[in-house]
């Protein structure tokens, strides 16, 4: 951004803007004249009315500075792959956050029958911490879980789940828009990263902040 400043040429400077915030999204803010602030896009695109909304209430961003384009996540409801042979019940782990894997460890070793009867196919975080999950992928294997790691298409994974288990990704929402029923474990280490804050109501969603509610929500699951 700097180098397009200083640039010769002038240059339209839009920057595309995730749906889904939470309080680490308020970098955005505009902060007040008298104080500094790095360098932004002239205008920036948003979602739809609800992230455009967020923007003026929560950044200040004014509304000449906001277009909005849609967005690329729109999911049509995904039909359910057949039946495996083993007739496990399918269960999609999406991680966003390194140490999300270092807790789902932890409520697999509280719990051991936490995953009883389940096929976890679990989706790495493709961008950073690569050893870290590595190795706590490998605590979930020590205990005998019937556990892959994919790096298929979303729009695969979800095909063959029958249910997902996410945290701080707005890609359980994506689930839930594919017509899968998704649960919110709360496998948040210091920040709460919660991309259901401010959706409204909440109360028809699994939610599981201890490993017996997770465990209770995949048995709720494993009987419809």
């Amino acid at each position: 951004l700097i180098a397009l400043q200083q640039g010769k040429h002038p240059t339209r400077k839009i920057g595309f803007a995730h749906a889904v915030h939470n309080e680490g999204h308020l970098y955005l803010r505009t902060p007040p004249p008298d104080r500094p602030s790095p360098p932004k896009p002239d205008f920036i695109a948003t979602t739809g009315p609800a992230a455009l909304k967020w923007f003026i209430t929560q950044c200040k961003v004014s509304r000449e500075k906001l277009i909005m384009t849609g967005s690329p996540r729109f999911k049509k409801t995904i039909e359910l792959a057949p039946v495996s042979e083993t007739k496990q019940f399918r269960v999609l782990v999406i991680i966003s956050q390194v140490h999300e894997v270092e807790l789902l460890s932890n409520y697999a070793e509280q719990e051991p029958d936490l995953f009883q009867g389940c096929e976890i196919m679990l989706r790495k975080y493709p961008y950073d911490y690569p050893e870290e999950q590595d190795r706590a992928i490998a605590r979930l294997r020590q205990l005998n879980l019937h556990i892959h790691v994919d790096a298929r298409p979303l729009k695969d994974q979800l095909a063959w789940c029958e249910t997902v288990i996410f945290c701080s990704t707005s890609a359980g929402i994506e689930a839930m828009l594919s017509g899968r029923i998704a649960i919110y474990a709360n496998l948040n280490d210091v920040f709460l990263l919660n991309p259901l804050d401010g959706r409204g109501d909440l109360s028809k969603v699994l939610c599981a902040s201890t490993a017996a509610e997770l465990k209770a929500c995949l048995r709720r699951l494993q009987t419809l």
